[in-house]
């Protein structure tokens, strides 16, 4: 995550939100990936060097390319909804000034027209990114690039073992939306035929490496992950929850407050709305604090309103939830694997009968 969406859920989880732009280069996507898998095989008994080049050679530059085009296409996609909501309680300030600032401030003036201008230019920028993001398809490629890095992530382990990524099956909806998304697996697929099939014997050596990889490297890191984003994601929740739900209260007391000037000035009895109903136009000037107020109690709930959008849109919540289960699963298989090995079971599998 980059830019603004990136500031935010880091503002949000309450840590410090700024962080050098990130330039979108091929090369910068090929360093990151190599830094990522050089730091998780260093933590391990190294696997045999010939196997380690062709994984570097081959798939590492795969995976940076998509893993840095999903990375791209996510930040434009969570960019440009997090500036929608950013700017929608602009759009509403304005409108709100450029009706009730003459009375705040005892006057007209140019100033509440240009006011109402930029409300409008908002408005129309906002419409604009909107149609922008959904004829570049930011979204759909975003979901199928992180798709693709995520399969070829699983043939570091699954390659030198002799097997390939897993056939999706469409059911239902879905099969009605194969077409999209087999370019997918297709791709992957073409990687391992460019890479061709991994040579060297099955020796207890060669699947030891090819476990340590597993184990040592690949489950350890994925894990240590899923663990941090569940624990900030549920930070990201719980923050801007509580925020909406103060501004939500927040409007509610002043909504009483202003009732309760209302009620002591004697312009909420009976008579005297009566006698406002039968007026062709009021004749009772605004005070400014009850103007004031009366801004205050629209634009705290469109900002809480705002708030709930971006927590909605963001899918904090699911996203720790997926990420708890996640790392629970990951955790379940490594104990396996541990029990494998400590029993010796696997190890020596029964040949088949002959006749």
């Amino acid at each position: 995550m980059h830019g603004l969406f990136n500031f935010l859920v880091r503002a949000s989880a309450l840590e410090w939100p700024f962080r050098a732009r990130t330039v979108y280069d091929q090369e910068d996507f090929v360093a990151r990936a190599r830094d990522e898998w050089n730091r998780d095989w260093n933590e391990a008994p190294p696997i045999p060097s010939e196997l380690q080049d062709t994984l570097r050679d081959h798939f590492l530059a795969y995976y940076a390319w998509a893993d840095g085009l999903a990375d791209q296409f996510g930040s434009l996609y969570r960019n440009v909804f997090s500036l929608m909501y950013l700017l929608a309680p602009l759009a509403v300030i304005g409108a709100l000034l450029a009706e009730f600032g003459p009375s705040i401030t005892g006057g007209e003036g140019m100033v509440w027209s240009w006011v109402a201008l930029t409300e409008l230019a908002v408005l129309a920028w906002i419409l604009w990114r909107y149609r922008q993001a959904s004829s570049s398809r930011y979204h759909r490629r975003w979901i199928d690039y992180r798709s693709l890095a995520e399969q070829i992530r699983h043939l570091v382990f699954l390659w030198p073992l002799g097997r390939p990524t897993r056939t999706l099956r469409f059911q239902g909806e879905s099969a009605t939306e194969a077409e999209e998304f087999t370019w997918i697996a297709w791709y992957c697929r073409a990687i391992v035929r460019e890479v061709s099939l991994c040579g060297g014997v099955m020796t207890q050596e060669y699947l030891g490496a090819c476990r340590s990889l597993l184990f040592d490297r690949v489950l350890p890191s994925q894990i240590q992950y899923h663990i941090r984003n569940e624990q900030r994601m549920h930070r990201v929740h719980h923050n801007l929850h509580v925020v909406a739900t103060s501004l939500f209260a927040a409007a509610a007391l002043i909504a009483v407050v202003h009732l309760g000037g209302l009620w002591y000035e004697g312009r909420l009895s009976l008579p005297y709305m009566l006698g406002q109903m039968a007026t062709t136009r009021i004749s009772h000037v605004p005070e400014p604090t009850f103007v004031t107020l009366g801004i205050l109690s629209v634009l705290f709930p469109t900002v809480a309103a705002t708030v709930h959008g971006f927590l909605s849109q963001g899918d904090f919540w699911n996203i720790a939830r997926r990420s708890r289960r996640m790392h629970e699963d990951l955790s379940a298989l490594r104990e396996r694997l541990a029990d494998h090995a400590s029993t010796g079971r696997g190890r020596n599998p029964r040949r088949p009968q002959s006749g």
